[in-house]
């Protein structure tokens, strides 16, 4: 591993790292999740620890478990002009306990890249090369086996996805210093919101691309939170309840839940 290449943002953020999970209760290569049972167990895993009450939710799981893989790709791009193979083959999929909440891991078998074109314009065009092959061979497969192995449609998992990316745009906005960092990811945004949606993703829109609305938060009175661009399903479980940003809402729902996030924090 070169050791000018920090990975501490996407071990933090995306939790994908060479080191993975401190203690995994499940693991299993991630290309195995293209194997029906494979990832018929793992769905049936993460639905007992998540105590789903349905299979909306471990689905849902996978689905913002492999978003991260894509938000890793982004991020490592703008931070080092690198591509870092997150090959499934490259990869373990682990599952850790946070207290008593799932968390999923990715852990990197080997650090491996590819140097990105400096030029501006040989740069978009291996971008958006590289983002199209990454898409169409590791996360569409993966999204296809998980939604048929739990019998939802694919769009419960991809259609979380435009919300989640401009959090992380965001998040490198608000949290990464170096504006050449930040003019990188701003145009990598664009190429990845630009993609096709039928060639690229095998549905008529691009995932990535969404007009984020923003309400007030309930903890800090000068900050907004990002609504959901799709409902995590979260309530899914054993008394569980909506999100505060889950877009399932109405406005009064939101201020009423607000109204009590707010006296219990007080």
């Amino acid at each position: 591993m070169d050791p000018s290449m920090d990975l501490s943002l996407i071990e933090s953020y995306c939790h994908v790292s060479l080191s993975g999970a401190a203690n995994p209760v499940y693991a299993i290569p991630a290309a195995d999740l293209l194997m029906p049972g494979h990832m018929k167990r793992t769905l049936a895993l993460s639905g007992e620890l998540l105590r789903a009450t349905s299979q909306e939710l471990p689905a849902s799981f996978i689905g913002l478990s492999i978003y991260n893989l894509c938000a890793a790709v982004q991020v490592v791009l703008a931070q080092h002009n690198r591509l870092l193979d997150l090959s499934l083959s490259n990869l373990t999929f682990q599952i850790e306990l946070s207290g008593k909440y799932p968390l999923s891991h990715f852990r990197i078998h080997e650090i491996r890249w590819i140097d990105v074109p400096a030029d501006d314009e040989r740069r978009e065009a291996f971008v958006q090369q590289e983002l199209t092959a990454f898409y169409k061979t590791t996360v569409l497969p993966v999204i296809h086996t998980a939604a048929k192995s739990a019998g939802v449609m694919p769009s419960l998992l991809w259609n979380q996805y435009g919300a989640r990316t401009c959090s992380l745009l965001d998040y490198v906005r608000d949290n990464v210093p170096s504006s050449s960092v930040q003019d990188r990811f701003n145009r990598d945004y664009k190429v990845q919101t630009e993609l096709d949606g039928p060639e690229v993703f095998d549905r008529r829109k691009n995932p990535f691309s969404h007009n984020p609305r923003y309400v007030d938060s309930p903890y800090y009175p000068d900050k907004k939170v990002i609504i959901r661009s799709s409902c995590c399903m979260y309530y899914c479980q054993v008394d569980g309840v909506y999100c505060y940003t889950c877009p399932k809402l109405t406005a009064e729902q939101r201020d009423a839940m607000r109204d009590k996030l707010q006296n219990k924090a007080t």
